[in-house]
């Protein structure tokens, strides 16, 4: 078989671990025109496939299976010893009655994204997209060349805003026909005039340029995606509500963050700010409408910080977990990955006292000179944890 016909019929390997032949076979309809999908009827049947075969990009893994449940693949995969297994990209299928602390456990024990039964087909094909598909660098030992330009073809394009200005008000409307909602999103890259300054002008616009290149990788082809001035960006979702469009969003925050665009002498780190507005027919808003609404959402991603979406007025967007809920550190981190910054705002405190005596050894063994931070810490905290008293003397 000559390379072109090699490279035309490669697909990412990725297997699917479930006790419910239906699961496998609804993973199967829905991403074998893309994929070659390897059935698991459970977790240690999946394990054997996974140590055997180098070859698969990614594992969708059930909650709750029979012997070997999918806590105990994640767990098992990310405490080996083979580097390609601890980073294996591990998707967590759970059903609307997995309550929120499975996925907290998963997110503990190094599960890379989720997704839920019964399936979103347009969903399931995003999962799938964005961690099966293969490195710049990878080449696997068939000769078959990546397979980058051919997921392109299935992703969104970045285009001139005054052709997605042209092109929107008539997948809004078609959107309203079809009594679908509409999904807007407005994105800015962090810290742009810092990067500016750090960078010089030419070097952080090209790390702009490549940042929306990568954001229209995360979407579909039907999404409109354009730059609107120096570090933002304007994103269109016909036919996709608020829940959808937030999974897509996490997708492009994911996938930003991990970018690390390479400028020759120095690695960035971008992170992305967000405002995003969803609305249905019955309001039938206009672009110019869906994008003032955005905008001013996304002001108070900004004023909070950053690094975060704001999907709704803040007194109503609901935020987890609750004030009365404590989160590890290592959930907390997981957490701030998401964007979720107000999540771990209100667990700071807790999550202080948990780190101090580390910043307190730290600070002595590695002359960090940080005691006047550290005694404002204890300051701030003493009243509610007096234990930290005996921390630094």
């Amino acid at each position: 078989m000559d390379n072109a016909s090699t490279t035309q019929n490669y697909k990412p390997r990725v297997l699917v671990a479930d006790d419910s032949s239906l699961t496998r076979k609804s993973v199967q309809r829905i991403l074998a025109d893309d994929f070659e999908i390897i059935e698991a009827r459970d977790g240690q049947q999946a394990l054997g496939i996974l140590y055997a075969d180098e070859d698969i990009h990614a594992v969708f893994v059930d909650f709750m299976m029979p012997e070997v449940d999918g806590f105990e693949v994640l767990k098992t995969l990310r405490e080996s010893n083979n580097l390609r297994l601890r980073k294996l990209p591990v998707i967590m299928m759970s059903s609307h009655e997995d309550g929120a602390s499975l996925r907290r456990k998963a997110s503990v024990l190094g599960a890379t994204d989720f997704i839920t039964k019964p399936f979103d087909s347009l969903l399931l094909k995003t999962r799938a997209r964005a961690h099966a598909r293969l490195p710049d660098d990878y080449h696997p030992s068939t000769d078959a060349p990546n397979q980058e330009n051919k997921a392109d073809d299935k992703t969104a394009e970045l285009m001139e805003y005054t052709a997605l200005e042209q092109s929107c008000p008539q997948l809004i409307t078609d959107s309203y026909d079809q009594q679908q909602s509409v999904s807007l999103l407005y994105l800015k890259v962090d810290a742009f005039e810092a990067l500016r300054q750090t960078t010089g002008k030419k070097e952080a616009a090209a790390v702009v340029k490549q940042t929306g290149r990568l954001i229209a990788k995360q979407l579909r082809a039907q999404d409109k995606v354009a730059p609107v001035d120096a570090d933002d960006f304007i994103i269109l979702l016909p036919n996709t509500d608020a829940n959808l469009a937030k999974e897509l969003v996490k997708l492009i925050f994911r996938a930003v963050r991990k970018s690390h665009p390479d400028l020759g002498n120095m690695r960035i780190s971008v992170t992305l700010s967000g405002g995003m507005v969803s609305n249905g027919p019955e309001s039938g808003y206009s672009l110019e409408k869906l994008k003032d609404i955005a905008a001013e959402r996304l002001q108070k991603a900004v004023n909070k910080g950053g690094n975060q979406l704001v999907y709704a007025d803040l007194k109503r967007q609901k935020i987890v977990p609750e004030k009365t809920q404590d989160i590890s550190l290592v959930a907390a981190l997981e957490l701030l990955n998401e964007g979720e910054t107000e999540a771990v705002n209100l667990q700071i405190p807790a999550l202080l006292e948990e780190v101090f005596p580390l910043l307190v050894v730290a600070n002595a063994r590695l002359d960090l000179g940080i005691d006047d931070a550290l005694r404002r810490i204890q300051a701030r905290l003493e009243n509610s944890k007096p234990k930290l008293n005996r921390q630094l003397h």
